[in-house]
């Protein structure tokens, strides 16, 4: 009789917990979730502005042979203290130009003037009246152991009328010899349009200029007779 109550408890206890596994879990019930992981999403680095670059330093200026011409130390200014007033003394350095600046500043300003100076040198080519006539001319520019001139002188067009004055022009381009103060050797592709309106006007002012001055004289104006006093 004992023996069959312990076999009936123990059916039943396994009943219980088969029946309780099956039972579905509660409405109300969460099922435990994963730990959210902080999104750590890297922001792009925003692109730094370009650097304005900063404007060079305008070269001081200095009084050469040739005019003002930028300045350059080549040593720095050597300093030493008065032995009696203690005064701290600079050596000036001043007065030393840069040459490779000041060779072609004088380069700038002769290629500026060598357009007047061809025209000074053909204005005796043309002894004519004022015309509108023109030649236009191509030629290397020459330095040569300080002295410019042009070389290779051509004819890129013409409309002349007068073949001699045309000679005579290419002549005076291609003789013209004019200083070229520490410009160091060089040669450069050139050209010139000259008209016979410049070489006209050049011989008009060079007439006036070497005019004799007038030999009479400006009537003086001289003040109104007063009758003697008493």
């Amino acid at each position: 009789m004992k023996h069959r109550l312990v076999l009936l408890a123990g059916a039943a206890v396994v009943v219980i917990a088969v029946a309780y596994w099956l039972l579905p879990s509660a409405p109300g019930a969460t099922q435990p979730t994963a730990p959210r992981v902080a999104s750590a999403t890297p922001r792009a680095a925003e692109p730094s502005l370009p650097s304005t670059p900063s404007a060079a330093p305008k070269p001081r200026m200095v009084m050469t042979e040739s005019g003002w011409r930028p300045q350059t130390n080549r040593k720095m200014p050597r300093e030493w203290k008065d032995p009696v007033t203690g005064a701290i003394n600079r050596e000036i350095l001043d007065a030393v130009p840069d040459p490779a600046a000041a060779a072609a500043e004088e380069l700038k300003y002769r290629k500026s003037r060598l357009r007047l100076t061809l025209a000074d040198a053909a204005a005796p080519c043309w002894g004519g009246s004022d015309s509108k006539e023109e030649i236009e001319l191509e030629y290397t520019l020459v330095v040569e152991h300080e002295t410019l001139r042009a070389d290779n002188v051509r004819v890129k067009t013409s409309n002349l009328t007068n073949p001699t004055a045309e000679r005579c022009i290419i002549d005076a381009v291609r003789d013209l010899r004019t200083l070229a103060d520490k410009i160091p050797d060089m040669r450069e592709d050139g050209g010139i349009v000259m008209s016979l309106h410049d070489l006209y006007d050049r011989n008009q002012r060079d007439a006036r200029d070497h005019a004799p001055p007038s030999t009479q004289r400006d009537p003086v104006e001289l003040p109104p007779a007063r009758p003697p006093a008493n």
